[in-house]
């Protein structure tokens, strides 16, 4: 729950319900949010669904699997991986060999500031 205090903390926009909602409460919320930040799992998967922009914060695991969405149905939405995952360079194929099937890298590595961040860009993008 730390992640997302530290996030809400740092941007004035985002409200933290780490844990706190039932999933008929969270669908609700979802589906009337301006945008939803959450790690890879059932929060961006229903923001997808409900064709609600998102910011994913992930370590990578199941990347080319799960994650990234394809850009037709991304709609304004972003990522933000640990810093340490995306090196210049690297094609899809590349994160897809790596992060694949298993991501040893801590989500806790990726900075609130940079969550911050992708949510103004997507909050911007309207």
């Amino acid at each position: 729950r730390s992640l997302g205090s530290e996030v809400q903390r740092g941007c004035s926009k985002v409200v933290d319900q780490t844990g706190a909602l039932t999933l008929a409460q969270m669908t609700k919320l979802v589906r009337g949010a301006e945008m939803v930040v959450s790690n890879e799992t059932m929060g961006v998967h229903m923001a997808v669904a409900l064709r609600t922009r998102f910011v994913c914060v992930s370590n990578g695991t199941l990347f080319g699997r799960f994650l990234p969405y394809p850009d037709d149905m991304l709609a304004g939405s972003e990522y933000v991986f640990p810093d340490r995952m995306l090196t210049p360079g690297d094609a899809f194929e590349d994160l897809v060999e790596k992060y694949g099937e298993w991501s040893d890298l801590d989500i806790g590595m990726v900075a609130p500031k940079r969550v911050c961040e992708a949510v103004d860009r997507v909050l911007r993008a309207g």
